[in-house]
């Protein structure tokens, strides 16, 4: 999936994409914590290896207590100009 997510991005250059690292259930806070945040930075980085502009990605750990599931989440936002 995050293939085609990055040759969209690459290829239209209109859209960020936010990556959100989730942990899995076991370890403590501070490593789960710490296993979120590389999970997010290796999806950035492989974004960014398809060419993606690095200020289309952003990436951050999320240690919430529901999605304990060890997931990527990738959240696609489209650039809008601002008319003013």
């Amino acid at each position: 999936m995050k293939e085609e997510v990055g040759n969209v991005v690459k290829t239209y250059g209109k859209m960020t994409v936010h990556v959100i690292g989730h942990p899995d259930a076991k370890g403590t806070s501070a490593e789960r914590e710490k296993l979120a945040d590389q999970r997010a930075e290796a999806v950035r980085l492989q974004l960014l290896g398809m060419g993606v502009k690095s200020a289309l990605v952003t990436a951050a750990g999320h240690t919430g207590e529901k999605e304990l599931d060890g997931r990527v989440d990738l959240i696609l936002n489209p650039v809008v100009e601002q008319k003013g």
